[in-house]
Order: structure tokens, then C-alpha cells, then sequence
């Protein structure tokens, strides 16, 4: 017997809204995965970098996904989308700085 079509598996779509349930179908040797259909979305990478700017390791950014979308995403996925900001933030890190900073206090 082929790989032939089995019935159907629920997919979530992560967007501005939050979580969406779709349904996709499911094959007999369960390799089967939608062309159309991407399981993370540029929001979630925006979330990703937000998180490591605000000094979050990889491990604690999965399990902070994780807590807020109920969704697993790997250290690994995490450092992929941080190094794409990584010659970002060592050019910012690099930059010369001025020589005198105005400061205002308010009382």
C-alpha cells in the first residue's frame, strides 16, 4: 500500500490576532507538510529579537514563547534569527561616541 491521504491534523498559524487553527492533511507516513502554509511568521521573528535585546538567553526566550503562545520553538531556530541582527548590533556597539552628552534633570 502507497502513501496515500489519512485524514487531517490541526496546524497553528501565529499572526498579529494570535494563534490560528487550521486544519491540513495528514498522509500514512506523516511527512507531509503544506507548501502554502508557514508555521512562524515575521511577527514571531520581531518577538525573538525584542527578547534578545532585552538580554534573554536562547533557552529563556523558547521557554518565554512557550509560555505565552504555547508554541515550541527551538534554541537553535532563536539563534538563527539572532544572528541575523548580530552585524547589526556590533556595528551599534562599535559606533564612536561624543565627546559631551547634554544632561537634563527635572525635579
Amino acid at each position: 500500500m502507497g502513501n496515500a491521504q489519512n485524514g487531517h491534523s490541526s496546524k497553528s498559524i501565529f499572526c498579529d490576532s494570535g494563534a490560528l487553527e487550521v486544519q491540513t492533511p495528514r498522509d500514512r507516513n506523516g511527512d507531509f507538510e503544506p507548501p502554502a502554509i508557514k508555521t512562524r511568521l515575521p511577527l514571531m521573528d520581531s518577538r525573538i529579537i525584542y527578547l534578545y535585546s532585552k538580554g534573554l538567553s536562547t533557552r529563556e526566550i523558547a521557554e518565554t514563547l512557550q509560555e505565552l503562545y504555547d508554541t515550541g520553538v527551538s534554541p537553535t531556530l532563536i539563534s538563527r534569527v539572532t544572528d541575523a541582527v548580530l552585524e547589526h548590533v556590533i556595528k551599534w556597539q562599535s559606533r564612536p561616541l561624543d565627546d559631551i552628552y547634554p544632561i537634563v534633570y527635572l525635579d
